[in-house]
């Protein structure tokens, strides 16, 4: 049985949130963990230090990558 692919993002918005329990560390921990109970292959992984109010290239690099995989699999078994 093929596993399922999944890319994973990760943003803080603030550097001191990013010492929180809410920082990347902790995001790619609990992602880490959901991807081995759920047999997840990570394709790729973003990671992202931004304010919200600014554009998120990196979560627009995701979708385009995760668009261009879907792509590249339509039609396959």
């Amino acid at each position: 049985m093929k596993m399922k692919q999944a890319i994973a993002y990760y943003k803080i918005s603030t550097i001191r949130q990013g010492r929180s329990s809410l920082g990347l560390e902790a995001q790619q921990s609990s992602f880490d963990y959901y991807r081995k109970q759920n047999e997840y292959e990570i394709l790729d992984e973003v990671s992202e230090v931004k304010s919200p109010r600014k554009q998120r290239s990196g979560l627009f690099h995701a979708l385009n990558f995760a668009n261009k995989e879907s792509s590249t699999h339509c039609g396959t078994t």
